[in-house]
C-alpha cells in the first residue's frame, strides 16, 4: 500500500459522528483517563492490493468485526486536514500499517496469545499508553488510534496463555483471550479485557483513524506537547482569515502566539506561503487554542 492516504471528515458529518459514537460505546474501563476526539479520518484503500487481499480472506473466512489497535506514531499524520499521507519513517508504526496493514511478525515474542496482530473490542484497552503513543511526544498533543476491519473466522477462546504460538489451534483462524478467565501468569492476575489475535496480514485492514487528545496530565507518556513552542509570533494585522481556514481563528492585531519556529509547514489552501504551527495562551499561560498561522509579512512576524 505505497500510496496510503487519509480521507478527511467534518465534525458535522454522519461518518464522523458514527465513528465518535462507536469509540465511546466500546469504552469499558472507568479508570482510564478519557481523551477528547479531535478528528476522524477514513483510510483510502481504492485500488490497493491490501484491500483485495482482505476482501478475499473475508469472503472465505467470515466473522467480520471492527476492533481497535493502538500503536506508535513518529510523524504528524492526522494532526490536521493537510497531514494525510503516510510517511516513510522507519519508527512510524502507524504509517507502516497504513501502507501494508498489520504485520503479525512484528509482535513481541512474549505476547500472551502468540506472535500475531493484536486488536481489542474495547477502545479503552487500545489507548493504553504502552501501545498508543508518539515516538516524540513534543511533536504533537495528539495520538492516533486505528480502527480495523478484522475477519476472525472461527475463533479459539483462550483461557490460558499461549505465548510463542505462531498460529491458532487446528480448525481455528484466530485466538481471543477471554477476560476474567485467562491467567497472566504467577503474580499477574487475570486478563481484564478481551483481546484478539490474527496470524495473517490478509485477515485485518485499517479502515479509520481516530485522532485523540488527552487532558493535561492524563497520561505521562504524552509529555508536554508544547515544550518546543518557545518563539513569539506577532499578528501585525487581522487579515482575511477566510483565506486560511487552518489558521487559529479570531486572532487579534498585536496578539502574540507561541511557535516552535518551524516554517516547513504549509497551508493546503496556500502551499507557497510558509506556515508556523502555533499555540495561543491566556494570561496565565494556559493553552486555549492551537493551529497554524501564515508567515506572510502581511499577517505575522517573528519577534
Amino acid at each position: 500500500m505505497t500510496g496510503a492516504t487519509l480521507i478527511p471528515t467534518s465534525a458535522s458529518s454522519a461518518l464522523y459522528k458514527d465513528a465518535e459514537k462507536v469509540f465511546w460505546s466500546t469504552w469499558a474501563n472507568p479508570t482510564t483517563p478519557k481523551p477528547k476526539v479531535v478528528n476522524v479520518f477514513y483510510v483510502n484503500h481504492i485500488g490497493q492490493q491490501v484491500w483485495f487481499n482482505y476482501d478475499d480472506y473475508r469472503k472465505t473466512h467470515g466473522n467480520e468485526q471492527y476492533m481497535w489497535h493502538g500503536t506508535t506514531r513518529a510523524c504528524n499524520i492526522g494532526d490536521d486536514n493537510t497531514q494525510l499521507n503516510a510517511c516513510s519513517l522507519p519508527n512510524c508504526a502507524v504509517c507502516h500499517i497504513l501502507r501494508a496493514t498489520l504485520d503479525p511478525r512484528r509482535a513481541d515474542p512474549k505476547s500472551l496469545f502468540g506472535i500475531g496482530a493484536y486488536v481489542a473490542p474495547n477502545s479503552s484497552k487500545s489507548v493504553n499508553p504502552r501501545y498508543l503513543r508518539n515516538a516524540d511526544p513534543s511533536k504533537s498533543p495528539n495520538v492516533v488510534l486505528l480502527r480495523c476491519a478484522v475477519s476472525l473466522g472461527n475463533t479459539f477462546r483462550a483461557t490460558n496463555p499461549m505465548v510463542g504460538v505462531t498460529a491458532p489451534p487446528p480448525g481455528y483462524d484466530s485466538i481471543s483471550g477471554v477476560a476474567g478467565y485467562t491467567s497472566l501468569g504467577p503474580g499477574g492476575g487475570t486478563l481484564q479485557y478481551d483481546e484478539t489475535v490474527v496470524f495473517t496480514q490478509n485477515a485485518i485492514l485499517p479502515v479509520e483513524i481516530i485522532v485523540l487528545r488527552f487532558p493535561s496530565g492524563g497520561s505521562s507518556t504524552h509529555g508536554d506537547p508544547y515544550s518546543a513552542f518557545t518563539k513569539k509570533l506577532k499578528n501585525v494585522t487581522s487579515g482575511n482569515w477566510n483565506l486560511y481556514p487552518e489558521a487559529i481563528r479570531d486572532t487579534y492585531e498585536g496578539e502574540i502566539l507561541w511557535t516552535d519556529g518551524n516554517d516547513s509547514y504549509t497551508f493546503a489552501s496556500a502551499p507557497r506561503i510558509k506556515a508556523y504551527k502555533v499555540v495561543r495562551k491566556d494570561a496565565r499561560g494556559k493553552v486555549i487554542a492551537e493551529g497554524y498561522a501564515s508567515s506572510n509579512p502581511f499577517y505575522f512576524k517573528l519577534v
